[in-house]
């Protein structure tokens, strides 16, 4: 097996773990996210390993594609790094935030760890989508339907896979688990049928969502998983008329360095051109100065009285 990993140790406990596939997936992770990832690590100490094969055999690998592939990352893991406890799957196109706060001490012993993208998001979920439709519609492509799929309840997606109703539905893009689920989540990938995949729209993310909502889980807030397609529809909309250029449009650089000041973690999920930001992160000034970067963080943390210094105002 192929892999790369990066500040795991004989004492490492925790790691964020993920699959690139490929040479170009791989390097696209490695310019875009790994620098967010590696400042996240050693400030939390936690490690990092890319697995770098396809992990299914025989007739899996032809029916599901590379994606299903992290529901078998745990376990290989657990073989290449015993000592590991608890694991946080990330998709690549997973950007942290310079001031994320370690999202192992959110983990449940005994529980996934997931993030809804239905309910306690910061803006009206239907209304994001409603616009999404809208605005692809415009600038996209006139013949983007506004009734899709983008706009199916989580009844409506269980229900169109043949699967048991949940109210309730996450993205797939972050998992957190520990040892007593390593085993388990491989179980979920061994059930699938290869029918079923060939049904499916949304690769193995309902399938997941049925496994994982159907055993002992708990919903970790938004900020660890923000989407920037909602992010961008709902607070960014302008950048919708620079179609696929939307990477050089004034104002994406900010826009994304805005989202990672208020959110943890930013998921580029999605084959439209809003998810071609996340190339914005090859260009290290996204990021304030350090200077300011120090700054902001020591404010963040300091004890404040709100005592009076007089009256502070701008000179003229």
């Amino acid at each position: 097996m192929k892999y790369f990993d990066f500040n795991v140790g004989p004492s490492t406990r925790k790691a964020l773990v993920t699959t690139a596939v490929g040479g170009a997936y791989f390097e696209n992770w490695q310019t875009r996210s790994f620098p967010s990832w590696k400042r996240y690590a050693l400030a939390h100490d936690i490690g990092i390993i890319v697995l770098q094969e396809r992990l299914g055999v025989g007739e899996d690998l032809v029916s599901k594609n590379a994606s299903w592939d992290k529901l078998l990352a745990p376990e290989l893991v657990e073989t290449l790094f015993p000592q590991l406890a608890t694991l946080c799957l990330l998709d690549t196109d997973v950007v942290i935030g310079p001031f994320a706060p370690d999202v192992f001490l959110q983990h449940k012993e005994g529980f996934y760890g997931v993030v809804s993208q239905e309910r306690g998001l910061p803006f009206p979920i239907s209304q994001v989508r409603r616009r999404i439709a809208a605005l692809r519609k415009r600038y996209y492509d006139s013949e983007f339907p506004i009734d899709s799929v983008l706009q199916a309840s989580p009844k409506r997606i269980f229900e169109e896979h043949g699967l048991r109703s949940h109210s309730d539905y996450f993205c797939a893009g972050v998992i957190m688990l520990d040892r007593s689920q390593f085993s388990d989540l491989a179980s979920c990938y061994r059930s699938v049928s290869p029918d079923a995949t060939s049904r499916s729209v949304a690769w193995e993310e309902p399938f997941v969502n049925d496994w994982v909502q159907s055993r002992a889980h708990h919903w970790l807030p938004y900020e660890f998983q923000s989407i920037w397609l909602f992010e961008m529809a709902w607070s960014y909309p302008f950048l919708y008329e620079h179609r696929e250029t939307v990477i050089d449009a004034r104002g994406a650089r900010e826009a994304l360095a805005a989202t990672l000041l208020n959110r943890h973690f930013v998921h580029f999920a999605g084959s439209w051109f809003e998810s071609r930001v996340w190339s914005v992160m090859e260009d290290s000034a996204i990021f304030w100065d350090e200077e300011f970067e120090r700054l902001l963080g020591e404010v963040q943390v300091a004890e404040l009285s709100g005592r009076p210094v007089g009256r502070f105002v701008p000179e003229d």
